[in-house]
């Protein structure tokens, strides 16, 4: 049973982080993933404890009365409501299983395969090794809805795919200090490689606020005095450059993404707040805006910058609340460890305004930091084990 679930998961790990070019395979993936729990249950059904039996049966009645709601009251598309009722109940789930260590083994070499690909398009891309302009790639990219692919200096490529979105959180992981992965170096050199050439400024983010947290979560006072001195000396030293480099992303996000996510916030809230009972228990699940605006057309898409806030519009004030509720608790009881809380803090800040949460890639970075959880709080030899 255990071989079972190490390969529905590896399955999922592998179709997720190679997206380019399996995405007509996410199906499998998410078949996959929806395999998990149920054979995961159906194994450990006798060893549940009674706090967690009364969870789950408050999640299974609550989530069915939202896809009821959902399919009766608002008359939104089975499939999509469907679709949006097995994350909803995926995530939640995700919170009670814990697999094999050696599924973090696979995680790490998938997403190192994906960063060694996003190098070697930088490479290529960089010092024109094919014959094809990148303008024509940019619109390959699109069509095939793989992501986006464009610079600003016409030298250095941001190479925004589906499939990068697990980069920053195994980055994070590699930086933990527990000696799990031979060559961890070269890891850590790998995924910071592949988080630069991502270009996503929100991965930056997330990096900076889990190496901050990170660093100064067990220290001594006098630890703690020396790094202030090392963190205000490296401010000093690099507050023109950062500042340089902030005012560039600035600059370039202020014209076209914020405005972007401006409109979002607007079209979502507008669609939520037509009226006060949609405000209070939202649109249903699978609920899909046909709207137009000068940035973009809405017409059934399921995606968005501030996907959390498309889960408001779909849940409404009390049924997200109810959802929040339940993923705080399950976060500060099943994620017991300091530095395991903190990557996953981490990866919220990164992913909340993007299209990374609420999703597959939420549930895999679930089910990876339980089973890590677990298994430093379970094995005695967590600083001297390796996969």
């Amino acid at each position: 049973m255990k071989k079972l679930l190490i390969i529905f998961f590896g399955l999922t790990i592998f179709i997720t982080t190679r997206y380019v070019p399996l995405g007509s395979l996410s199906v499998l993936a998410n078949i996959s993933l929806i395999l998990i729990p149920v054979i995961y249950f159906l194994y450990h059904k006798n060893n549940i404890k009674k706090k967690d039996f009364i969870f789950f049966i408050f999640i299974i009645l609550w989530t069915n009365l939202l896809f009821f709601y959902s399919i009766i009251f608002c008359g939104n598309d089975f499939i999509l409501a469907l679709r949006f009722f097995i994350i909803v109940n995926l995530i939640l789930a995700a919170y009670f299983i814990k697999l094999p260590i050696i599924i973090l083994k696979f995680l790490f070499y998938c997403v190192a395969l994906q960063c060694l690909f996003l190098f070697l398009f930088e490479i290529i891309l960089m010092f024109n090794l094919i014959n094809i302009s990148p303008s024509d790639i940019r619109y390959f990219f699109k069509l095939q809805e793989w992501g986006d692919v464009y610079s600003y200096n016409n030298f250095f490529y941001k190479i925004q795919l589906k499939g990068n979105a697990l980069i920053p959180f195994v980055l994070f992981l590699s930086l933990l200090k527990i000696n799990m992965i031979r060559n961890i170096n070269i890891f850590r050199i790998i995924f910071f490689a592949g988080l630069i050439i991502s270009g996503n400024f929100a991965y930056i983010l997330g990096l900076a606020f889990f190496l901050f947290f990170y660093n100064f979560s067990n220290i001594t006072i006098n630890q703690f005095h020396r790094n202030v001195i090392i963190l205000f000396t490296l401010i000093i030293i690099f507050s023109f450059p950062v500042a340089d480099y902030l005012d560039n992303q600035i600059s370039m996000k202020k014209d076209v993404s914020l405005a972007v996510r401006k409109d979002q916030v607007n079209v979502l809230t507008n669609n939520l707040t037509e009226k006060p009972f949609n405000f209070l228990f939202g649109k249903g699940i699978g609920n899909t805006i046909n709207v137009k605006t000068a940035f973009r057309d809405y017409t059934d898409d399921i995606y968005f910058e501030l996907q959390p806030l498309y889960f408001i519009n779909q849940m409404g004030a009390v049924n997200f609340s109810v959802f929040l509720f339940l993923n705080v608790i399950f976060f500060l009881k099943k994620m017991r460890l300091k530095s395991i809380k903190i990557v996953y803090l981490s990866y919220i800040i990164y992913a909340v305004t993007n299209p990374y949460i609420l999703d597959t890639n939420h549930v895999i970075v679930i089910i990876s930091l339980i089973t890590l959880d677990n298994y430093l709080r379970n094995d005695n030899r967590m600083y001297s084990s390796t996969l």
